[in-house]
């Protein structure tokens, strides 16, 4: 006979696709999981996974198993969340995932309200442009930018994010550059990765997935960025530049059950109250 624990150490190797990315997410060490899968097999009496170039892919077997495995999950979900829901205190662990940048510039100001107000809970900030299946339990909350397609959550809009480019006072005076009506021919432009500036004769001299890194280069006067307006107003020496602008919805995400919970749902009220609109 198996151990049903074993099943989540089998998910976990198929969507990760290798030891290492499979013990980050049963948070365990990679020997761990390897012998985990070596009982499930021998119990099983049966091969689940190939190893090969690719990575570890499941067998016929561990195919037709697959099933049935995600079900249990789905089950055993169900029955952790109804037992949270029975907890009448907000206390214990709430894991939110979103971009750095509104971590950073929203999320972590709450903190101090939180922790006055409710000690007993403990957040997990998780910090990814990867979207975490909240389905299955990857994250409680999830901060979005753009309308979630994902079916069966709560989503709710929250704030829209107004970005322009931007530029330090120093900067702008050094190149002798009216902010009002910009000549950027060969002047240096910061871009955030996968966007692309609208005007081909600027020269981009930084290119990051990081909007905190474009804003700190943008501080100290590498060029222009473009930067949402909560970030950069908050600097009295960064000034707006004509251009541009892009209008982005924030969006918080939860699946209904985990929105019952009580720990879950003080903190979902409280990132409500800070970053939705008047």
């Amino acid at each position: 006979m198996y151990d049903w624990d074993d099943l989540r150490y089998f998910l976990a190797l198929h969507r990760g696709g290798s030891l290492v990315d499979a013990s980050r997410a049963v948070r365990a060490d990679p020997t761990t999981v390897s012998r985990r899968i070596s009982a499930l097999e021998k119990a099983l009496g049966t091969k689940l996974f190939v190893r090969g170039s690719e990575g570890w892919t499941l067998t016929p077997t561990g195919e037709r198993m697959l099933t049935a495995a995600e079900e249990a999950e789905r089950g055993a979900l169900s029955v952790q969340r109804g037992i949270d829901q029975l907890r009448e205190e907000p206390e214990g662990r709430v894991r939110i995932t979103t971009l750095e940048s509104i971590a950073t510039w929203w999320l972590v100001e709450a903190f101090d309200e939180l922790r006055q107000g409710w000690p007993q809970i403990r957040v997990d900030l998780l910090c990814t442009p990867r979207i975490l299946d909240l389905a299955r339990g990857e994250a409680d909350i999830a901060l979005r930018v753009g309308r979630p397609e994902q079916q069966g959550l709560v989503a709710r809009r929250l704030t829209t994010i107004m970005e322009r480019p931007y530029a330090h006072r120093s900067w702008l005076e050094r190149h002798g550059i009216d902010p009002e009506a910009p000549d950027l021919a060969g002047r240096e432009v910061l871009v955030f990765v996968g966007d692309r500036w609208n005007k081909p004769e600027a020269v981009p001299v930084l290119r990051s997935s990081s909007l905190n890194v474009l804003y700190r280069a943008c501080r100290l006067g590498h060029g222009v960025a473009v930067l949402p307006d909560v970030i950069a107003e908050r600097h009295p020496d960064m000034v707006a530049v004509a251009g541009p602008e892009r209008r982005t919805d924030v969006w918080m995400v939860m699946h209904p059950d985990v929105a019952r919970i009580e720990r879950v749902r003080v903190v979902a009220d409280l990132i409500g109250r800070r970053l939705a609109e008047p």
